[in-house]
């Protein structure tokens, strides 16, 4: 049985070789996103797929975890090596990484900033 636990990977513990892939919305990136991470917002991670890498690891990550797990889910079936940052972002800032902040805010999913 599929399972995330088995998938996650702490932010002090990624693969050196890894390719950080961000599943979250366009105006979360630009909030605020892993300096040199990919961005496939998750409607498009499937036709992305195929772009992706083999025979590196690949850690979706999302803003606290559930979005990447499901993008995890979704590729179980392909020969990607997955993994999902555990707790996501919150927990990439938890360990004292930085974010590369396009925009002055870390934005929560489903609030879109304000257009003047």
């Amino acid at each position: 049985m599929f399972g995330t636990e088995d998938l996650s990977v702490r932010a002090w513990e990624l693969p050196p070789n890894a390719l950080l892939v961000d599943v979250r919305e366009p105006y979360e990136w630009e909030a605020g996103h892993v300096a040199g991470s990919r961005h496939v917002p998750l409607d498009l991670v499937a036709e992305a797929a195929a772009d992706l890498p083999r025979g590196r690891p690949i850690v979706l990550i999302c803003l606290g975890g559930a979005r990447a797990a499901m993008c995890a889910a979704a590729l179980r079936t392909t020969d990607l090596h997955i993994l999902v940052l555990e707790n996501g972002l919150r927990g990439w800032v938890a360990a004292g990484h930085s974010l590369h902040q396009l925009a002055a805010y870390l934005a929560p999913h489903g609030t879109p900033p304000a257009t003047p």
